[in-house]
């Protein structure tokens, strides 16, 4: 004990009763006391088998072995575990509650023997008060400004397009063109004589350039239709198909082939989502005619629809989702339509069609894609319903489908958000809800439509619901449990525990998915979230190395000490939750610098010339 108490760090272990200890205000042992403070900072206290949290095979969080009774709260998920380094972020989730005070307790003691003053604010610790402070203030997570298009978009009332279009996308569409698209729309005139745009090399050309730079990498290996032709292959021989293409067209010959069938597995679900995919020429054509008719109707969409249509996104949804939410619209109807892209009459979508498009070999056109067919199995089956998922011109068919739905929705002043078929009702009071959803179901049976009675339900915003990835629930917002799976199930495949390879071409190749991932859930109360992704993942990483040396199982607690998070960094592992730490501080910094007035000298600026004239500014 001599010896122990001359090493720096040493605190005195309590001695008395522990009323006595209460009365005097000196911590117990309950309190989380530990006689030797690790000079390592905060990972010698996570790492040691008395004070740190881990998963256990179950992936129920133990300390020192054993489960904590009456710690962890109702409704806490599995899995939550402090590996190293690693640190949860905003008060996302009522668990991280729990694992916060630990960690603040653990942070304070390594100050106070590091030789910090009692009570003296540390700055990290400041700032990062600061950031989470930012976070709980901010609805829903947000803490990046919204750009200037998104801001339009939900200042301006239902309307069209969003403003201009970007014509770079509509080659084919000449100045006369474009001066009588508002005229004709006013108007409600139809188009005629538009197949000869469909001639020109040029506009097909222009047409196979935008599909050939929207592929790179393996992904122009896949895809392939009935024919095997993958964009790769098609590109060595373009200009060619391009020319046969266009002689097919001008003659009227041009048949498109069957689709092939192809299932892609649902997220969260055992079910797969039937896709068909054309073959590269067909989708040639499908882009050509897409880029031809989108700005005829593009121009009479209402603004509450974002699905595949320019400008638009899934966060612009989720804007306008939030403002009429914060407006006080708190019961929702999340609506799910059965089967819609399956179900899909072809005779009502043409007559949807020609209502601005009487041009009769275009829409023989559509009706060619419409009716060519899948294939599976080597079996060719043909319907008078449906639009196969995988065409280019698919969405853009889908949305010309649901635009009567749109404009029977802003004609009784509902309010909404769709996303393709994706979409939600909005209303004040419950009652106003019950009546929406009877108006869409009565509208849906006259197209041909039903709503799914097993996932259509009635919502009050504090109960929660899911939309487009993200869970809402109150004034917050987090990553969907069937997102975190469908990560977790992306993960999973590429780390298996006996994959080959070194650990940087491992967490290289983990690098794009998880990118992705954070850039999608980054503007939300995404913390927890990304701190269990990260712990997971490292986890199945060091049980990999761990197997490398022929040591079977998850491996135990000491291989967090001997591959640390900063040497998966150092491999380039994507790291979600210093990411986002970043990208808070980044928005943190912003948002001061704004709230701080600019120095004056005192002198008048106004007439000052500009700073880049010379001058100071004004």
């Amino acid at each position: 004990m001599r010896g122990k108490a001359n090493l720096p760090g040493w605190v005195k272990p309590p001695t008395g009763s522990a009323s006595e200890r209460a009365e005097s205000g000196e911590p117990g042992r309950g309190a989380g006391w530990r006689g030797r403070k690790d000079l390592q900072g905060i990972q010698g206290d996570l790492n040691s088998p008395f004070h740190s949290y881990r998963e256990s095979r179950t992936g129920e969080p133990t300390r020192g072995g054993r489960q904590p009774s009456g710690q962890l709260p109702n409704g806490a998920r599995k899995g939550l575990s402090l590996d190293s380094d690693t640190e949860s972020l905003g008060t996302e989730q009522p668990e991280v509650r729990w694992r916060r005070g630990v960690r603040a307790n653990i942070v304070a003691r390594s100050q106070d023997a590091c030789g910090q003053k009692a009570g003296e604010q540390n700055p990290l610790e400041s700032e990062g008060k600061q950031e989470q402070e930012m976070a709980e203030d901010t609805r829903w997570g947000r803490v990046a400004d919204m750009t200037t298009k998104q801001k339009a978009l939900l200042a301006r009332a239902n309307d069209c397009c969003g403003g201009s279009i970007n014509w770079y996308r509509h080659p084919a569409w000449t100045e006369a063109m474009r001066a009588a698209l508002a005229t004709r729309r006013a108007l409600g005139g139809k188009w005629f004589s538009l197949i000869d745009r469909m001639y020109d090399p040029r506009w097909l050309g222009a047409a196979w350039a935008r599909l050939n730079q929207s592929r790179s990498g393996a992904a122009r290996q896949r895809g392939a239709g009935v024919d095997g032709v993958t964009l790769e292959q098609f590109s060595q021989r373009a200009e060619e198909e391009i020319g046969r293409l266009v002689e097919e067209l001008r003659q009227g010959s041009y048949r498109p082939k069957p689709v092939r069938r192809h299932y892609i597995p649902k997220p969260g679900s055992r079910k797969k989502r039937p896709l068909g995919l054309p073959s590269v020429r067909d989708k040639v054509v499908q882009e050509a005619l897409r880029s031809l008719i989108e700005p005829i109707f593009e121009s009479e969409f209402l603004d509450a629809s974002h699905g595949f249509r320019p400008g638009r996104s899934t966060d612009t949804a989720c804007q306008q989702l939030e403002a009429a939410l914060q407006s006080g619209q708190v019961w929702v109807v999340d609506a799910d339509i059965q089967g819609f892209f399956d179900n899909i009459k072809h005779e009502k979508l043409l007559d949807q069609v020609n209502r601005r498009v009487a041009d009769g070999k275009v829409l023989g056109l559509i009706r060619a894609f419409l009716e060519a067919g899948v294939m599976e199995e080597m079996k060719v089956s043909y319907g008078t319903t449906g639009t196969p998922q995988g065409g280019v011109i698919s969405p853009l068919l889908a949305n010309i489908f649901l635009h009567a739905l749109d404009e029977r929705w802003q004609s009784a002043g509902m309010a909404w958000v769709r996303y393709a078929d994706d979409f939600l009702l909005l209303a004040s009071t419950r009652e106003e809800a019950e009546a929406a959803w009877a108006m869409t179901q009565q509208v849906l049976e006259e197209m041909g439509l039903v709503l799914s009675s097993e996932k259509t339900r009635i919502v009050h915003l504090e109960a929660g619901f899911d939309f487009l990835g993200w869970h809402y629930q109150g004034p917050q917002r987090w990553p969907r449990q069937k997102s975190v799976k469908s990560l977790r199930r992306k993960l999973r495949q590429k780390t298996r525990r006996l994959r080959p390879g070194p650990m940087p071409a491992i967490c290289r190749e983990l690098k794009t998915t998880l990118q992705g991932w954070f850039h999608y859930f980054r503007d939300g109360n995404s913390g927890s979230i990304f701190s269990h992704a990260d712990s997971w993942l490292r986890r199945r990483l060091r049980s990999i190395l761990n197997r490398r040396h022929r040591r079977g199982g998850l491996g135990s607690l000491h291989l967090n000490r001997r591959w640390t998070n900063s040497v998966f960094r150092d491999w380039g592992l994507f790291d979600l939750t210093e990411s986002l730490r970043s990208y808070r501080q980044f928005w943190s910094m912003i948002h001061t610098l704004r709230l701080q007035p600019a120095p004056c000298s005192g002198e008048p600026c106004a007439g000052k010339p500009p700073a880049r004239f010379g001058g100071r500014g004004g």
